[in-house]
């Protein structure tokens, strides 16, 4: 091999075979300096964060609804021929409610989709750089 010849495969060398001490391995290195560090790992996702919270309010909601399902479907079981006081007591605004929240999840999931905040465009930018 001639000396700064580009060599495009891989070379197993054994151990006592070098005859320098500086090997030099040329290959796809991001320049990620502190601050796009900080800005990948403490930045929020803005509306994709709120979308996850709409989503964990609305399985919340949605587990209390069908709890209350089950506790009349038991309740029922169990009462035999006197069924008059049972109630069926989930609220109207209740359903409405987990409907509102995952129509309101479903739109800032979208958002942050199309708006990008300094996060998602720096791992874009990565993302890019190591597509190359």
């Amino acid at each position: 091999m001639a000396e700064n010849e580009i060599i495009r495969k891989t070379i197993v060398l054994e151990d006592n075979s070098l005859e320098t001490e500086k090997i030099v391995q040329l290959g796809s290195v991001y320049p990620l300096n502190e601050v796009s560090f900080y800005k990948i790992k403490n930045g929020s996702s803005g509306f994709k964060d709120w979308s996850k919270s709409l989503l964990f309010i609305s399985i919340g909601w949605s587990i209390k609804i069908v709890s209350v399902i089950i506790i009349f479907l038991i309740a029922f079981s169990k009462a035999g021929e006197t069924k008059k006081g049972l109630k069926f007591e989930i609220e109207t605004w209740e359903m409405v409610a987990v409907g509102i929240a995952l129509f309101a999840c479903l739109i800032t999931y979208i958002l942050g989709t199309r708006f990008m905040n300094d996060r998602d465009k720096l791992i874009a930018q990565i993302d890019e750089f190591f597509k190359k």
